[in-house]
């Protein structure tokens, strides 16, 4: 694994925290400022922004900071500065299958996107 994969997955990780723990510094350093969300939610489709996303992860905070998270990382793919992720992860009571594009901009990586598919119970 190279480093631009592991610094990758790094952000993903902090995603993965920071969500689940309702931890906002953890999702700040993921998600680019001007980053969008998007999926059908509870029968809504959905768009938003960084910030309020950020607000509904503190506020429904899913397990204490140290809980084994669920997740997998099904794939990684990297052209110089551009990513796109894709992984499985139970939060909230759903299982999720997520696809994250990340850019690298001085020496950072950061989610720009997020689109998410909530599996049936």
């Amino acid at each position: 694994m190279d480093i631009a994969e592991k610094n990758v997955r790094a952000v993903v990780q902090h995603y993965l925290e920071g969500m689940v723990y309702g931890d906002a510094e953890r999702l700040e350093l993921a998600f680019h400022p001007q980053a969008q969300i998007a999926g059908h939610w509870e029968g809504t489709y959905e768009i938003i922004a960084r910030d309020p996303f950020i607000t509904t992860c503190v506020d429904a905070k899913d397990q204490a900071a140290g809980t084994a998270i669920v997740a997998a990382i099904v794939s990684v793919d990297i052209t110089a500065d551009v990513a796109v992720v894709k992984l499985t992860d139970t939060c909230f009571g759903c299982d999720f299958t997520d696809y994250l594009s990340l850019v690298n901009h001085n020496e950072q990586w950061q989610i720009i996107s997020k689109v998410y598919y909530v599996h049936s119970s």
